[in-house]
């Protein structure tokens, strides 16, 4: 299934979970580098990250979710990432 990547964003911002671009790009089927054209920088869109660096591209300190850097966990895997939006869609 292919999801639609603002509501990737949203799942990923109210659960907290950082991803990559790649894993993002894979479930969402574009390339990573066009995974958020169209969508705003803002501290909601700020979940999907560089695998490198652990932040998005092109965000400013003020456009990064608080809790960003305090969560640890990244998922790179898009197998892992659509498990996720699979349990989310289930539960709601």
């Amino acid at each position: 299934m292919n999801w639609d990547v603002e509501l990737v964003s949203q799942v990923l911002n109210r659960r907290k979970i950082r991803a990559t671009y790649g894993a993002v790009a894979a479930v969402v089927g574009c390339i990573p580098r066009n995974v958020m054209r169209g969508l705003p920088i803002s501290q909601e869109n700020s979940w999907v990250v560089c695998s490198k660096t652990g932040l998005p591209t092109g965000y400013g300190p003020q456009d990064l979710h608080p809790d960003l850097i305090r969560l640890p966990t990244i998922v790179r895997d898009p197998r892992r990432l659509s498990q996720i939006l699979e349990r989310e869609l289930v539960a709601g």
